[in-house]
C-alpha cells in the first residue's frame, strides 16, 4: 500500500530540511498557533455551566481522525488497484467510481487489521496517553494564558529526547544537551515569573497557576512517552498480515479506534462517579445535551485537533520526533504576538527572558551541527 511521499534524509552537504519536511513543520506552525489560541479562547471567561465537554470533544476529533485515516486507506487501496499516470493524489477516475470502490477498497484493508489483532494492540498504549494528553490541556489552558502555556509546554522536548534515549537509543550532541538544559532554565525563568506575577496582583480570579502548571507537566510526559512510543512502532519492523510494515494510516486508524474505545470507558466511569458543585452525586441531576456549549469555535478546535494527530503522524514518520519542537518553538512567538494584540494578554521582562532562552535552545539543538561549526571557527 502507498504511503506519503518518502523523503531521503538530507546530507550534510544539504539544507537541513526538505521541502516535503518543510511544508509539514509550517503547518504543525499554524495548527499549534490555532489550536493553543482558540483552546484559549473558548475557556477564558465563559461560564461552568456553560463550557463544552473537553471528553466530547476529544471523542469527536478521535472520529473524525478515524474518518480522515479511513477514507485515504481507501483511496491508496484504490490507486494500487488502478494504477493512474497523473501525478495527481486521487486515482484518474470519475468520482462516482471513486465513492463506488471505496467500500471493497476499505473492507479490504479493515480486514487485514482484524486478520492481525496482536500488531494492533501495539499502538493501545500511546492512544491512551494521547487520550489523557488531549483531555488534561484544557485543564492547562483554563488556568494559563496562551503565551505561558505555549512556553512552559516546550518541556516536553526535554523530555521527549530523555525517553528518545531510553526507547530508541537515540544519540545526542553534546551541545543538543546543553541545549536542552538551557530549555529547563528559560522554562524556570517564565514560571517564576509567573507566580511573581499572580501573587503580586492576585491574578485572574478564573485560573489557578499551580493548577495549570501541574497539568502541563503531565501533558508533557505523556505526550513524550506517546510520541516517541508511536514513532518506535512506526518505524519498527511491525508487519500486517500481508508481512509488508503496516501503513502510517493504517496505524492512525487503530491508533483513533483504540482512542474511542478508550473515551468511551473514561466517559462512563467519569459519568458514575461525577458529582455537582455541592459535592452531591449527579444522579439526580439532569443531563445536558451531549453537545452542549459547542460552537463553531469548539467545531473549528475539532477540526484542527483532528487534522494536527494526522500531521504529527506524518512528522514522527518522516522527519522526527524531537526536531518538530522546532515548528512548536516558532508557533511560541506566534501564538504569543497574536494572544498580546487580540486576547489583552500583558507580557513581562521575566517572560521575555524566559522565552528567549527557549527559543535560542531550541534552534540549537535543531541545528547543533552549524553551532558546532560556528564555535570552532572563533
Amino acid at each position: 500500500m502507498s504511503t506519503l511521499p518518502t523523503t531521503a534524509k538530507p546530507s550534510a552537504r544539504e539544507t537541513a530540511f526538505t521541502p516535503f519536511q518543510l511544508m509539514l513543520l509550517s503547518l504543525m506552525v499554524v495548527q499549534n498557533c490555532a489550536v493553543v489560541l482558540l483552546g484559549r479562547y473558548s475557556q477564558a471567561g465563559v461560564a461552568a455551566e456553560d463550557k463544552f465537554s473537553v471528553k466530547t470533544l476529544v471523542a469527536l476529533t478521535e472520529a473524525m481522525k478515524l474518518f480522515a485515516c479511513v477514507t485515504l486507506i481507501g483511496i491508496d487501496n484504490i490507486r494500487e488497484l488502478n494504477p493512474s499516470r497523473s501525478d495527481s493524489y486521487l486515482p484518474d477516475m470519475p468520482l462516482y467510481r471513486l465513492i463506488t470502490l471505496m467500500p471493497s477498497a476499505v473492507g479490504t484493508e479493515i480486514s487485514k487489521i482484524l486478520a492481525n489483532p496482536k500488531n494492533s494492540m501495539a499502538v493501545s498504549p500511546p492512544a491512551a496517553l494521547y487520550l489523557f494528553q488531549n483531555n488534561i490541556l484544557y485543564l492547562a489552558l483554563e488556568n494559563l494564558s496562551a503565551p505561558v502555556f505555549q512556553v512552559c509546554y516546550q518541556s516536553k522536548l526535554v523530555t521527549t529526547a530523555i525517553v528518545s534515549v531510553l526507547l530508541l537509543n537515540r544519540k545526542y550532541e553534546k551541545i543538543q544537551w546543553i541545549s536542552l538544559v538551557l530549555l529547563g532554565i528559560g522554562v524556570s525563568v517564565v514560571v517564576l515569573g509567573e507566580q511573581d506575577n499572580s501573587e503580586g496582583d492576585g491574578g485572574p480570579k478564573d485560573q489557578n497557576l499551580t493548577v495549570g502548571l501541574i497539568a502541563v507537566g503531565l501533558a508533557s510526559l505523556s505526550s513524550a512517552f506517546a510520541g516517541v512510543y508511536f514513532e518506535k512502532v512506526v518505524k519498527g519492523k511491525n508487519s500486517g498480515s500481508n508481512g509488508k510494515p503496516t501503513s502510517l494510516w493504517v496505524r492512525n486508524v487503530e491508533l483513533a479506534f483504540f482512542s474511542l474505545v478508550f473515551s468511551f470507558v473514561f466517559g462512563i466511569f467519569s459519568e458514575m462517579f461525577a458529582t455537582n458543585s455541592a459535592g452531591d452525586l449527579k444522579s439526580e441531576v439532569p443531563a445536558k445535551p451531549i453537545l452542549h456549549g459547542f460552537t463553531a469555535t469548539t467545531y473549528a478546535l475539532i477540526f484542527l485537533q483532528a487534522g494536527g494527530g494526522l500531521l504529527v503522524a506524518a512528522i514522527v514518520k518522516y522527519i522526527d520526533n524531537v526536531v518538530k519542537g522546532l515548528a512548536t518553538g516558532v508557533a511560541v512567538v506566534v501564538s504569543t504576538t497574536f494572544s498580546c494584540l487580540f486576547l489583552g494578554t500583558e507580557v513581562k521582562y521575566q517572560f521575555a527572558l524566559g522565552g528567549i532562552t527557549i527559543l535560542a535552545s531550541v534552534w540549537a539543538f535543531s541545528n547543533h551541527e552549524k553551532v558546532a561549526k560556528i564555535l570552532r571557527d572563533r
